[in-house]
């Protein structure tokens, strides 16, 4: 069942900082326009390099990223899982 426009149009992220990282463009795009609409601050990367230098100077409170596989997060630098899986149940 599909939410009813009000309650879509109720939600706000004014003041909450996202970070998508994907690989590609148009997938970035989709994220950022979508988050925008409901007030959030969307940081955008292509790759973990590009998101690590942002979360140094940005204090991040959501990341949205394709994988967490050693592809795009180097072991040495790779955020620490355990913060990842409060959210994940």
């Amino acid at each position: 069942m599909a939410p009813d426009e009000s309650s879509v149009r109720a939600m706000d992220l004014a003041g909450i900082h996202v970070l998508v990282v994907d690989d590609y463009e148009d997938t970035l795009e989709v994220f950022g326009a979508a988050l925008q609409q409901f007030g959030a601050n969307v940081l955008k990367a292509r790759d973990a390099r590009h998101a690590l230098t942002i979360m140094k100077t940005v204090r991040v409170n959501v990341i949205r990223a394709e994988t967490f596989s050693d592809r795009y997060w180097p072991a040495s630098r790779e955020p620490q899982r355990s913060t990842f899986n409060r959210f994940a149940s």
